[in-house]
C-alpha cells in the first residue's frame, strides 16, 4: 500500500513539471494563485496569519489585470450577460449597504466597513475578473496543471486522514461518533472541506480518468464530519448516478436533493431552527434589524460580519448578544457563522432579494456555458452546489474559500470556452 502510493506522488510530481514545461508565464501566475488559495489556510494555521490575506490580495491582482484587459484590445466577447447582471447588481448591493451606514450609523469604524463591502462582493468580483482575464490563456493547460497539483494535494491529505485515524498523527480537530474529524494541516475542517471540494470538482470534469482520485476526495470530504461536507457528498453522488444525463437543474433534482441534504444533517438541524443557540438567535434577530432599518438595513460591518468580532457594535449590545454564548464580545467564536442573516440585516429585505436574483444569475450562467463548451454539467455545477449548502451555516460566498472556489469554477467553464470564441469572432468577421 505504501509504495503504491509512492508511486502516485512520484507521478503526481512528473506531470506537474511536464505542465510546467509547457506553460506561458501568464499561465504559471494563474497556477500560482490556485496553488496558494488552495493551502490559503494552512499556511495562515501553520506559518502565520499574514497568509489570511491571500485571497484578497489574488482577487485585487486579477481584478486590476481584468480591468486593464477590458480597456485594452482584448476586451470583446470575455463576459456573458448574465455576469455582466451579476456585477452590476453587486454595485447596486454595496450602494444599498453604504445606504444603510449613511442612515443609521452603526458603524463607527470607517475601516471596518471598507472591509466588508469588498467581503461581500469577492465571490462575484473574482468569478468576473476570472472569467476575463482567462479569456485569452491556454486554459486547457492551466486547468491540467490545477488538476496535477491536486491530485498531489488529495494523495497526501489522504495518506494522512488513514494514518491520523488509526495511528494518531496530530490532525485532527475533535472526535464524533468515535471517529477523529480530520483537518490535515489547516486551521478548521470546513476550510479543508472547501479546498478539498474545488479539488473533486476539477477531477469531475472526467471522472473515468479521475476515478481514484475521487474517491480519495469522497472519503477525505466525509473524514471532516462537517454536514456540509456530508451533505454536499449526499447530493452530488444522488446527481452523477442518478441525474447523470441532465445538462440543467430541474425541479425534481432540486426536490430530490434537499430531500438527501436534509437526512445527511438532519441531526444538527436544531441548531439552526433553534432560537436559543448562536446561530438561532443570529437569524432571528436579522429579521428585527431588516424591519427596523427598512429597506435598506443596517449597513456593511454593522451585523454577523467577520469584522464585527473586533469592531463590535453596540447594535449587539441593544439585541442581547451578550447573553448568548459565542456571540459576545470576549467569546464571538458564532458570530459569523451564518450568511443569509448577514445579508438580511445589513442589506435589508431588498439585499436579500438582490443576492437571491445574483445566485440565480450565477446558477443560469454555469448552466449555459457548461452546455455551450461540452463540459460535464455536474463539474461545473458542484461548486455553486457546495456554497449554496455551506451557506446554510457559515458565509460560505463571504469566506476566503469563495476566491478559491471562484478560481476552480472558471478553470472548468474556461477549459475549451476560448476556443469557441475564437471560432464566434470569425464567424462575425466573415459575415
Amino acid at each position: 500500500m505504501e509504495k503504491s502510493y509512492t508511486v502516485q506522488v512520484g507521478l503526481s510530481s512528473s506531470r506537474i513539471r511536464d505542465k510546467v514545461d509547457n506553460l506561458l508565464v501568464s499561465e504559471l501566475m494563474i497556477g500560482l494563485a490556485y496553488f496558494l488559495l488552495l493551502f490559503e489556510n494552512a499556511l495562515q494555521t501553520q506559518i502565520s496569519d499574514i497568509f489570511s490575506y491571500l485571497d484578497e490580495i489574488i482577487c485585487l491582482l486579477f481584478f486590476f489585470a481584468a480591468s486593464i484587459k477590458q480597456l485594452s484590445s482584448f476586451r470583446r466577447g470575455t463576459l456573458t450577460v448574465y455576469e455582466k447582471r451579476m456585477l452590476i447588481l453587486v454595485v447596486v448591493l454595496c450602494c444599498i449597504g453604504l445606504s444603510g451606514n449613511l442612515l443609521y450609523g452603526v458603524q463607527s469604524s470607517i475601516s471596518a466597513i471598507v472591509i466588508d463591502l469588498f467581503t461581500c462582493s469577492k465571490f462575484v468580483l473574482a468569478y468576473v475578473s476570472f472569467n476575463i482575464v482567462f479569456a485569452n490563456s491556454n486554459c486547457k493547460s492551466v486547468a491540467s496543471l490545477c488538476v496535477a497539483i491536486s491530485k498531489l494535494f488529495i494523495v497526501v491529505a489522504f495518506v494522512c486522514m488513514l494514518t491520523n485515524q488509526f495511528v494518531g498523527i496530530g490532525m485532527s480537530w475533535e472526535q464524533r461518533f468515535g471517529i477523529e474529524a480530520f483537518v490535515f494541516l489547516f486551521g478548521h475542517p470546513s476550510n479543508f472541506a472547501a479546498a478539498v471540494v474545488g479539488a473533486f470538482a476539477l477531477f469531475l470534469v472526467d471522472p473515468k480518468k479521475n476515478r481514484f482520485s475521487l474517491v480519495c476526495c469522497v472519503f477525505l470530504l466525509i473524514s471532516t464530519l462537517r454536514f456540509k461536507a456530508i451533505a454536499f457528498v449526499a447530493v452530488i453522488l444522488l446527481a452523477i448516478f442518478a441525474f447523470r444525463k441532465l445538462s440543467r437543474i430541474t425541479f425534481g433534482f432540486v426536490f430530490l436533493a434537499s430531500v438527501v441534504a436534509f437526512v445527511a444533517a438532519s441531526y444538527q438541524l436544531d441548531i439552526y431552527l433553534n432560537g436559543d443557540t448562536a446561530r438561532g438567535f443570529l437569524l432571528a434577530s436579522s429579521f428585527e434589524v431588516a424591519n427596523g432599518a427598512f429597506p435598506f438595513g443596517s449597513g456593511f460591518g454593522t451585523y454577523g460580519s467577520d469584522v464585527t468580532k473586533d469592531a463590535y457594535p453596540s447594535l449587539y449590545t441593544a439585541l442581547g448578544f451578550q447573553n448568548v454564548y459565542g456571540l459576545t464580545s470576549s467569546n464571538p467564536i458564532y458570530l459569523a457563522d451564518m450568511f443569509y442573516s448577514t445579508i438580511i440585516a445589513q442589506c435589508g429585505w431588498i439585499g436579500i432579494v438582490l443576492f437571491c436574483i445574483i445566485l440565480l444569475l450565477l446558477f443560469i450562467d454555469v448552466t449555459k456555458v457548461s452546455r455551450a463548451n461540452g463540459v460535464y454539467f455536474w463539474a461545473a455545477i458542484s461548486i455553486p452546489i457546495y456554497l449554496i449548502i455551506a451557506s446554510t451555516s457559515e458565509s460560505s460566498f463571504f469566506s476566503s474559500y469563495s476566491v478559491y472556489l471562484a478560481l476552480c469554477l472558471v478553470a472548468i467553464l474556461r477549459n475549451s470556452r476560448n476556443g469557441v470564441l475564437v471560432l464566434a469572432e470569425k464567424g462575425t468577421r466573415q459575415q
